[in-house]
């Protein structure tokens, strides 16, 4: 898993999470995964954290998808007012979707063909 650790985190306890939680929306298998890799980027001189909302936001080029969640990916739908929601049964599946299709190589994306058709005309 490549994972960039980014500083842009409030201070404060407004910005607090528990690491758990955190680590597991990440998609590391524990604390100590986590903690190693920080410690990975700090010895290469990258020692910045980022919100989780925007975690993905910046590396997403699928111009269909809407949001994510723990384990839920949501893209814009073939109708009007409709979204396809993706559920994955763990965290790293979903993020594994992401960096393969939504943040890569979109156009291979089963959604992303079914929702362009809409716009071929």
């Amino acid at each position: 898993m490549r994972f960039r650790v980014r500083d842009s985190l409030r201070y404060g306890k407004a910005a607090a999470i528990a690491s758990n939680p955190l680590a597991e929306a990440l998609g590391f298998r524990s604390v100590r995964d986590l903690q190693k890799q920080i410690e990975r980027e700090r010895a290469s001189g990258a020692v910045r954290l980022m919100a989780l909302s925007s975690l993905w936001e910046s590396q997403i080029g699928c111009p269909f998808y809407r949001n994510d969640e723990k384990r839920k990916i949501v893209c814009e739908g073939v109708g009007e007012a409709e979204a396809i929601e993706l559920r994955f049964r763990y965290t790293q599946e979903r993020n594994k979707q992401i960096r393969l299709f939504c943040a890569g190589c979109y156009e291979r994306c089963e959604i992303f063909r079914m929702v362009s058709e809409k716009y071929d005309d």
